[in-house]
């Protein structure tokens, strides 16, 4: 009889936080839980079809904060193409920046987070 393969345990990522008597030492414990739940909470994304044409190009997006960073699908191929974030957005929680040098690309996919 074939026995099974023996599986090691999931990791499951937590925080534990111990019980301590003293109200500040709780304070910054519940602080620090906070925080590393706000961490884990997945970040919203927005996608967006736009018409990149060489030099800058201000794409609007539906985040509601500022751009974390964006993944740009090209549509045309080229050896030549690049792209970057401009930082000086003045309104960083509505449009993305991106400045693009070589080839442009109609019809490209941006999805920002």
């Amino acid at each position: 009889m074939a026995a099974r393969r023996p599986t090691p345990p999931r990791v499951s990522q937590s925080l534990s936080v111990p019980l301590v008597e003293d109200k500040q030492v709780t304070r910054a414990f519940q602080a620090v839980e906070q925080a590393v739940q706000q961490l884990q909470e997945p970040r919203a994304r927005s996608v967006v079809v736009a018409d990149l044409i060489v030099g800058s190009n201000h794409v609007q997006h539906a985040l509601g904060r500022s751009v974390l960073g964006y993944v740009l699908t090209p549509t045309v191929a080229s050896a030549a193409f690049a792209h970057a974030l401009d930082a000086a957005n003045p309104r960083p929680d509505r449009e993305v920046w991106i400045t693009v040098i070589g080839q442009a690309q109609p019809g490209a996919r941006i999805e920002v987070f």
